[in-house]
Order: C-alpha cells, then sequence, then structure tokens
C-alpha cells in the first residue's frame, strides 16, 4: 500500500478515526454489542470490519503509550 504524503489526507483520516473511536465508545456505553455498533459504522462511514479492529486497537495502545494524536501537517516518522 503506497504512503500517505499529503497532510490534509492524514488529517482528514485521523479526524475520521477519532469520530469512529467516539462513536463506538459511546454505543459500547449504552451497552450495545460490538456485532451491532460494527454494523451502525460500517453503513455510516463505509469502512470495514478489519478497519474498525485497527482503529480501536491503535486507539488502546495510544491510551496505554500516552501519544497525543498528529496535529501538525509534518510527515509522522516510524517513532511518532
Amino acid at each position: 500500500m503506497p504512503k500517505i504524503t499529503d497532510a490534509r489526507v492524514l488529517l482528514g483520516k485521523q479526524n475520521r478515526n477519532n469520530d469512529i473511536r467516539k462513536y463506538f465508545e459511546k454505543r459500547w456505553g449504552d451497552g450495545l454489542r460490538y456485532e451491532v455498533i460494527e454494523e451502525e459504522i460500517i453503513l455510516k462511514w463505509g469502512v470495514s470490519p478489519s478497519t474498525i479492529n485497527q482503529i480501536m486497537k491503535g486507539y488502546e495502545s495510544c491510551e496505554k503509550e500516552d501519544h497525543a494524536p498528529i496535529k501538525s501537517k509534518q510527515q509522522p516518522t516510524l517513532f511518532d
């Protein structure tokens, strides 16, 4: 898969991922099952189940390592 070099695209994907995380957390807090939330996210954002899983796993690792999301227009490196 090619690297994304346009900072606008990176920021857009990050915003989408943040929206998906917030939506997932809200619906999970409401007591819905994972499969139901996954179906809603697929219909709303048009992402695959594996993408949802990657987004949520990435969020968990960021919480553990206390990383801030990318806010600058600079291309992230391997160690960001």
